[in-house]
């Protein structure tokens, strides 16, 4: 059990699928048509469900090549982090491998280098552009965590957050999506099929084609970002105290618990008028979204740490059963 512990300290999977579920929103998204909402909503996931199965090589390749990376990136911060702020940090579900498990740092080092050399070479296979992605995410992930440690220079802290966990991997999936030969080929064959079946007309058919495989969902990746790093400076208001104590200038520390909070609201809101056609349609979409306004409203007037820790797992929770919910309704629906 211990060494099962010890594992998912060293793995963090919740923090390796982060970037991981921001590549799939960029591929989704890819097969989005900007000109009518009603047919991403019943058409576009279902689609990607399809083309995951024409193409489940590259995709699987993809998916495991973003999560060895970010174990990798684990590695590192869990390195950095345990020669000054893990030392006295609050006890979250995760807890530094090196500090409370006795994993040694050349353990780590290792398995480090192994993740990131293993993910390189998947990359490759999936295609040279995506290989480039990862490796300007190793790159955001060394400066953020080592050298010059951007974790240290709020608010750089917050922009290396957002553009690492969620404005990269989303652009990565729309560069798979579309620099594949073979994801290509079968997307053009789904949307073939699809929009001849329930729109009908070769002319708009070819139209619908050339628009899904050429537009950039541009909106929605600065609404993702700004809500991604509304979700990180909440998780920085968690490691005030021991970031203070260790002298890392976080964006926590440079503005204080209850200014980073109202930082974070307004990132999140933000994010969320951005993105306010994708959720105007969904009512459990906007019960999360109102209610984790609430509470964020609430820390700003009572900037507690625990709370803030629960307001945390309960984003995270919710989101994830909300997307579950949601793609498990539209593929019965079509």
């Amino acid at each position: 059990m211990s060494n099962l512990m010890k594992l998912y300290h060293i793995v963090r999977p919740v923090l390796s699928l982060i970037p991981v579920g921001s590549f799939i929103i960029g591929i989704i998204l890819s097969l989005f048509n900007p000109f009518s909402w009603s047919l991403y909503q019943y058409s576009s996931v279902f689609m990607f469900f399809i083309l995951s199965s024409l193409s489940l090589p590259i995709f699987l390749l993809s998916y495991l090549s973003i999560f060895l990376l970010g174990i990798s990136s684990s590695c590192l911060n869990s390195l950095v982090d345990a020669e000054d702020s893990d030392l006295g940090s609050f006890r979250k579900d995760y807890q530094n491998p090196i500090v409370y498990y006795g994993v040694s740092p050349t353990q780590m080092k290792i398995i480090m280098i192994f993740c990131f050399i293993t993910s390189f070479f998947i990359s490759l296979y999936v295609s040279l552009v995506f290989a480039v992605m990862i490796l300007i995410g190793s790159l955001i992930s060394i400066s953020y965590s080592y050298y010059p440690r951007m974790k240290r220079r709020a608010p750089l802290d917050v922009i290396w957050n957002a553009v690492g966990l969620f404005t990269l991997p989303f652009i990565a999936g729309w560069i798979v999506f579309h620099n594949s030969s073979e994801i290509l080929f079968h997307s053009i064959l789904v949307f073939r099929l699809s929009y001849y079946f329930w729109i009908g007309g070769e002319i708009l058919l070819i139209f619908m084609v050339l628009i899904s495989t050429s537009w950039f969902p541009f909106l929605e990746m600065v609404g993702g970002t700004l809500i991604g790093g509304a979700f990180y400076v909440l998780t920085a208001v968690l490691d005030f105290d021991s970031d203070k104590r260790s002298g890392i200038k976080t964006i926590s520390v440079f503005l204080g618990k209850r200014y980073s909070i109202l930082l974070s609201l307004l990132l999140y809101v933000s994010g969320v008028l951005i993105m306010f056609e994708h959720i105007v349609f969904d009512w459990r979409t906007i019960l999360l979204v109102f209610t984790t306004a609430f509470f964020m409203v609430y820390l700003v007037l009572k900037p507690d740490r625990k709370n803030t820790w629960n307001l945390i797992k309960w984003i995270s929770l919710t989101t994830l059963i909300l997307i579950a919910t949601e793609i498990i309704l539209i593929v019965i629906r079509a």
